[in-house]
């Protein structure tokens, strides 16, 4: 087929037909059969760490006394 870029078509005027078969009056030669895309990355955000310390109990704190 030749495809090897992204974005590379193949379209139904660039299939070789057997002897004696031909294309129904109706299809468009123009009409892409295949096309080459690129791979998406499925990003998956994780919590962000003020999230996580907002959703744990506060454990209470002392503060250092002054003086």
């Amino acid at each position: 087929s030749g495809l090897a870029e992204v974005d590379a078509a193949l379209r139904v005027r660039d299939v070789v037909l057997p002897e004696g078969v031909s294309l129904a009056a109706h299809v468009d030669p123009d009409e892409v059969v295949v096309k080459i895309a690129a791979l998406r990355a499925v990003v998956v955000e994780e919590a962000a760490p003020a999230a996580v310390e907002a959703e744990a109990p506060a454990a209470e704190t002392e503060e250092p006394e002054q003086g």
